[in-house]
């Protein structure tokens, strides 16, 4: 929620082609969602959209289950694929500190960003470590998070996501 009246939801199945977005103004109370989100050119069908995060009541980003990283300048009402120039396209969350950093994971890593979208940063695993599916990611400053991951483990960083 952006604040007490305005927020937004989002997900999908496998029957929600495109995905789905709702969108409320009066906290809660009603809500006008939105499907096909996604242009789905794979035939595959329904979509899953993991993550949403607003800045302000005008630009958003939402991320999906092997769709990519998809961007609206309008409070959601149309959505573009950003072009990102590294990392997953498989991506279960995310978490911003400011308009444009923020932290994404999935099951092939952690990523950062400076920009908010386009320009991501691997940081973990690092090494030719293995990664065990992040599920949910969560920083509190610029140095220190966590990570949940599906074998029900946690991590935790003091270095910007460098050491665990």
């Amino acid at each position: 929620f952006e604040d007490s009246q305005s927020g937004w939801g989002a997900g999908g199945h496998f029957n929600v082609v495109g995905g789905l977005v709702g969108r409320t103004r009066n906290g809660g109370k009603t809500w006008r969602f939105t499907s096909n989100i996604v242009a789905d050119d794979s035939g595959r069908g329904g979509l899953l959209i993991s993550s949403l995060r607003f800045f302000g009541s005008d630009h958003g980003v939402l991320n999906t289950i092997g769709a990519g990283v998809y961007l609206a300048p309008d409070g959601g009402e149309n959505w573009s694929r950003a072009t990102v120039t590294s990392g997953s396209s498989a991506l279960s969350d995310m978490m911003f500190l400011s308009d444009a950093t923020g932290w994404a994971g999935g099951d092939e890593g952690v990523w950062k960003t400076t920009d908010r979208r386009n320009e991501r940063q691997k940081i973990a695993p690092q090494g030719g470590k293995t990664c065990m599916g992040v599920r949910a990611v969560h920083v509190v400053n610029d140095q220190a998070g966590w990570l949940a991951v599906t074998n029900g483990r946690l991590f935790r960083s003091e270095g910007g996501g460098a050491s665990q």
